[in-house]
């Protein structure tokens, strides 16, 4: 995960999920899991890196890396391995499109995503009295955010979104400023902003708005990350209300939910169990799953055995 970087915040959220998951599945499937942690950094290129390291310290399988570029490169580690790799969260089409069969993604895709983002977004549109009539896509320029681009594009047309685009705005994820595609974004004349954001750049953004003076009718992010982050609402207290964010998250009325949500509060009672913290937290339910349903198959008085094996 990235731990640390720009990517910081919902890397470490991840971390959470994993630990309360593993924690979680002991109880559940009875498996004793030892977790090894790997930090990317934040840097795509290190996502190969860091699975080598952790196949060579013995890991029968990986789950990451949050990022998409990140994630990629780690693929090509595991693929040269024979080491499963189960994708939490990762949207980016080319994760499942470059013939990777080590690759175990159950994170959609950045197309069926927007998709259904946009089609409650028509829906939403459908609702008001005075709707914005333009949008600008202000997007990051990585993995990620280029397919997600694309991805508006398409599913655009499908849906059949009641708005024009009037331009795209991209930036690098490593910016330190955005106030000159903030200045673009407001010049197009678009009443309406679509962003494709991750937390420190959803911070920089909204501050950069209320600099500029500028109000869009709507701040809608299909397929995102930031504006359901802790440390975004930490950082911009009132000023963070508005955003619609459409993306996953947990199902208040699973059948397991509350004593999750519980465990993890008492674990992380000042932090959120959020999409990032949920969707890790998921994969390793995932794994613990596959192992059980191997053993069985294997032998079922043998794993009765050998259930507390670490895996």
């Amino acid at each position: 995960m990235p731990s640390s970087g720009v990517l910081a915040f919902p890397g470490q959220a991840c971390v959470r999920g994993i630990d309360l998951g593993a924690k979680f599945a002991r109880e559940k499937f009875g498996l004793d899991i030892e977790i090894v942690h790997a930090d990317t950094q934040s840097r795509p290129e290190n996502g190969r890196i860091a699975a080598e390291s952790l196949i060579r310290q013995g890991c029968t399988v990986l789950i990451g890396a949050w990022d998409s570029g990140a994630t990629i490169s780690a693929l090509q580690a595991c693929e040269a391995a024979k080491v499963p790799m189960v994708v939490h969260i990762a949207s980016a089409t080319q994760v499942t499109s470059q013939g990777f069969t080590q690759v175990f993604r159950y994170y959609p895709t950045s197309l069926t995503i927007v998709r259904q983002s946009l089609a409650e977004l028509k829906s939403v549109l459908g609702t008001l009295k005075d709707p914005p009539s333009s949008a600008v896509v202000l997007h990051l320029n990585n993995t990620m955010g280029q397919s997600t681009a694309a991805s508006i594009d398409q599913a655009w047309k499908e849906v059949d979104v009641p708005l024009k685009i009037a331009q795209h705005v991209a930036y690098d994820e490593k910016a330190k400023d955005l106030s000159v595609e903030v200045a673009k974004a407001k010049a197009s004349g678009a009443d309406a902003l679509i962003s494709v954001t991750r937390v420190n750049d959803a911070i920089m953004i909204a501050r950069e708005c209320i600099k500029q003076g500028w109000d869009p009718k709507m701040v809608f992010s299909p397929n995102s990350n930031g504006v359901s982050d802790k440390a975004y609402h930490d950082a911009l207290g009132k000023y963070g209300d508005g955003p619609v964010l459409s993306a996953l998250w947990l199902n208040p009325k699973g059948a397991e939910t509350d004593k999750i949500m519980k465990m993890f509060a008492a674990d992380y009672p000042n932090d959120w169990f959020d999409a990032n913290a949920g969707c890790a937290f998921e994969a390793v339910q995932i794994v613990a799953d596959a192992v059980t349903r191997g053993r069985l198959r294997r032998s079922p008085r043998r794993f009765t055995a050998r259930s507390r094996r670490p895996t």
